[in-house]
């Protein structure tokens, strides 16, 4: 277990799933208010101590787990007091050897002397929105998401880099002259009161920060800090399940079924980003991503089976199509973080080659599952990306690989121009340099020109000019 995550880096997250061995004393059986028996006891690492309860437990529980020292735990956070606490949904003894070479590399965590509080604060609605500052020199002050923070090395002395958020976008930020004691001071913080200034080096607006005092708010305030996708969470739900139910194919629409329904994915699909930076990089990012590559993927086979070459033969298989736009990204729930960093293991294993992994797994768990349809499934997850210098191992062989990537690649670039020159002022043409329109070696950002609607009533049938 020496790769499982850090009690002191769970997040404060309802339903962020818990699979640790762990430390355990202090058992108590509880009632609940309805008088239902249910066990209390303490979890640790070396890092933290939790509170956790399994519900309907019994006496003969308490007995069995009392004694124990280490204990492997299953289940979810349940924040408390914006406080993380866990609750188990199984509990099962390791193994003697496991259990001691854990506790040994794990003591009870240290106390450590209290520190100053920080202030709990909200998020005031009047503060102006980072994507509304604009021009160098413009002043900023309010209270954002922090993360990111890195200290480099300058010219003249060392510096801090890092990103603020909040519900209208993300900046850059920079404050010269710091020390590794400033970097560490931002170690576990996740909101600071900011002041300072706007800079538009490189046409990019970013902010230089003169004070950062961390903030403490409470999850939902934190929440507020997150620009979420335009969808409703619930439809986007139910047009999603609606596409898989219209699978024809019964492998794939039970394989897809298993996979949406898995815990380690139905717990954070509907609130993932998409992508750190390029795309849908937003809560509800990844949900969204999926339901536009359905609707475009769904709309070009039709368009390309309805229109077949004179004596043509080969139709295209919506089915695969559709299944590779569910599940091409479906580990990015892990390789991100929820506030849309990567996680620890993400770059390790990324998203691709883990959900073909774990899409293979579901495979073996339907009964006859077919040969040759697990080695087109498998073929589309990893050549998804096109190319192995992006990340895909195999370059896409078959009508629909070859089909779906090229969907994904459009929704990755068409949807962030969209949603950007969506947001425009009128009047204005230009959109803020967009991340996913970095084309050739240099990696520029590029921005959108309000193009095609120019033209929307130029040549109209409306239009009295004399153009013939």
């Amino acid at each position: 277990m020496a790769d499982q995550p850090l009690l002191k880096d769970l997040p404060c997250e309802k339903n962020y799933p818990v699979a640790h061995l762990l430390r355990v004393s202090n058992f108590e059986l509880k009632k609940t208010k309805k008088g239902d028996d249910y066990l209390l006891f303490k979890v640790s690492d070396a890092t933290k101590s939790l509170t956790c309860k399994r519900w309907n437990s019994t006496a003969t529980d308490l007995d069995r787990y009392k004694d124990c020292k280490a204990l492997f735990i299953t289940g979810k956070v349940d924040p408390y007091n914006s406080e993380v606490s866990i609750v188990a949904d199984s509990i099962a003894e390791p193994e003697e050897e496991a259990a001691e070479k854990f506790l040994e590399g794990h003591p009870e965590p240290t106390k450590t002397a209290p520190t100053t509080p920080i202030a709990m604060v909200s998020v005031s609605e009047k503060q102006c929105a980072l994507r509304d500052y604009k021009g160098k020199d413009t002043p900023v002050s309010g209270l954002f998401r922090i993360f990111g923070a890195e200290l480099k090395i300058g010219k003249k002395s060392p510096f801090l880099v890092f990103k603020l958020g909040d519900k209208s976008g993300e900046l850059g930020g920079k404050r010269w002259e710091s020390t590794q004691e400033d970097l560490d001071k931002l170690k576990d913080v996740r909101t600071a009161f900011i002041i300072g200034k706007i800079d538009d080096y490189g046409n990019t607006n970013s902010v230089i920060a003169t004070t950062i005092e961390p903030r403490n708010i409470s999850d939902d305030e934190f929440s507020q800090l997150f620009v979420s996708t335009k969808y409703s969470i619930n439809f986007l739900k139910k047009e999603i399940w609606g596409y898989i139910q219209r699978i024809q194919n019964k492998y794939i629409r039970i394989l897809a079924e298993n996979i949406l329904k898995d815990p380690l994915i139905k717990e954070r699909f509907s609130t993932s980003v998409a992508a750190v930076s390029l795309h849908h990089n937003y809560r509800g990012g990844l949900c969204t991503h999926v339901f536009r590559n359905m609707k475009v993927g769904e709309a070009l086979v039709d368009g390309f089976n309805n229109n077949m070459y004179p004596d043509g033969k080969y139709k295209i298989n919506k089915d695969i199509v559709i299944f590779l736009a569910l599940c091409h990204d479906i580990f990015k729930t892990y390789e991100y973080n929820p506030d849309g960093t990567y996680s620890q293991y993400g770059g390790l294993v990324p998203h691709l080659p883990k959900g073909a992994i774990f899409a293979e797994r579901k495979m073996d768990a339907i009964p006859n599952f077919p040969e040759e349809l697990r080695t087109q499934l498998s073929h589309g997850l990893l050549s998804h990306h096109g190319e192995e210098k992006f990340g895909s191992p195999v370059t896409p062989k078959t009508v629909e690989a070859v089909l779906f990537h090229y969907i994904d690649y459009m929704c990755s670039k068409i949807d962030p121009m969209l949603e950007n020159l969506d947001r425009l002022s009128e009047g204005v043409l230009w959109t803020d340099p967009i991340k996913a329109l970095a084309f050739g070696d240099n990696g520029r950002a590029n921005p959108a020109y309000m193009g095609g609607m120019l033209l929307s009533e130029i040549g109209s049938l409306g239009d009295t000019g004399n153009a013939k």
